[in-house]
C-alpha cells in the first residue's frame, strides 16, 4: 500500500496556505474517526476508490520548502522550472500519489437540481457544508447504530474531497460532491486525477 504523506505547515503561513493546504486538522479528524468505524463501513468505503485516504500519515515540514516550491511551479504550463529546466506536474504523477486512475469518465462539476434526500440533509445549506458542520455530522453518524453506515461513507467522501482533492479558502463542500457521492458505486468509472489537475 502506498505512504499517503500530507504536510503540516510548522511556521507562519499564508492566509491563502494555510486555508487551503494546512490539512494538520483533517489527519486528526481522521485519526479519531478510524477509532469509531465498524466493519460494516470498512467493507463499503473498500469499495470505492478512496479507502486508503484514511491512512494519511502526518509529516511536519517546514514552511520555507512550500514556499519555494510554489516560487517555482508554473500554474498555467504545470509545470516546475529549476535553474534552465522544467517538470512537468501530470495527471499520471497525480494519480501515483494519490493512488487513484488516470482513465474513466470526466468529472462533471455540474450540481444537480434534482436533490438527494442525503444532499438536502446533510449539505442543503452553505452552513451545512462547511467542513466544521461536516465533521460534527460525521462523528454523529459513525456513532449511531441505526444501520446509517452507507450514509456515513457519503459525508466522508464529501470531506475527503473538500479538505484533499477540491479545497477553497471558504472551506465549505463544493455543491457538485454531493451529485457524485449519493451514488457511491458510480464513482470508480471516474477520472478522478483528471479533475484535479484541470478541474
Amino acid at each position: 500500500m502506498i505512504d499517503y504523506v500530507l504536510f503540516s505547515i510548522t511556521t507562519t503561513a499564508s492566509t491563502l496556505v494555510n486555508a487551503r493546504c494546512y490539512l494538520a486538522p483533517v489527519v486528526e479528524t481522521l485519526t479519531e474517526l478510524k477509532k469509531e468505524i465498524n466493519r460494516c463501513h470498512w467493507e463499503i468505503l473498500r469499495r470505492t476508490l478512496f479507502s486508503h485516504i484514511m491512512d494519511v500519515a502526518l509529516v511536519k515540514q517546514e514552511r520555507g520548502v512550500f514556499d519555494v516550491l510554489l516560487q517555482v511551479y508554473d500554474d498555467g504550463n504545470q509545470w516546475f522550472r529549476i535553474v534552465e529546466s522544467t517538470l512537468p506536474f501530470r495527471e499520471e504523477d497525480v494519480a501515483l500519489i494519490l493512488g487513484l486512475r488516470c482513465n474513466g469518465d470526466i468529472v462533471s462539476f455540474k450540481h444537480e437540481r434534482d436533490q438527494s434526500m442525503f444532499e438536502q440533509t446533510f449539505l442543503n445549506k452553505m452552513h451545512n457544508r462547511h467542513s466544521d458542520a461536516i465533521k460534527v455530522n460525521l462523528f454523529k453518524l459513525v456513532g449511531s447504530k441505526d444501520d446509517e453506515e452507507e450514509t456515513f461513507l457519503k459525508l466522508l467522501i464529501v470531506y475527503f474531497m473538500m479538505t484533499i482533492f477540491f479545497p477553497n479558502t471558504s472551506q465549505n463542500a463544493p455543491r457538485f460532491t454531493a451529485t457524485h457521492t449519493n451514488d457511491l458505486t458510480s464513482l470508480g468509472r471516474y477520472s478522478w486525477t483528471h479533475a484535479f489537475t484541470c478541474g
